[in-house]
């Protein structure tokens, strides 16, 4: 698959980069699919939108835990 480089947009003090903008549409997409899934199965859909958040949270901080384990371990000897 070929590297194709996006330059990010500065819109004065705001930079987009293209990862952040593909990580939001694909947050955005799972809260609508996991939103429709829950309303299929008849469950409460306010529960899901409180947990949303936490789940978010727990994705962020375990894909950046999980980053430090398998691409660069030594980190954690030495700090």
């Amino acid at each position: 698959m070929p590297y194709i480089h996006v330059p990010p947009i500065h819109l004065g003090p705001l930079t987009i980069h293209i990862f952040g903008v593909i990580a939001a549409v694909a947050v955005v997409l799972g809260v609508k699919a996991t939103r429709h899934c829950a309303a299929e199965l008849d469950l409460d859909i306010g529960l899901v939108d409180r947990l949303m958040p936490w789940l978010l949270l727990g994705v962020i901080v375990g894909a950046h835990v999980m980053s430090i384990l398998l691409y660069s371990p030594d980190r954690l000897l030495r700090e």
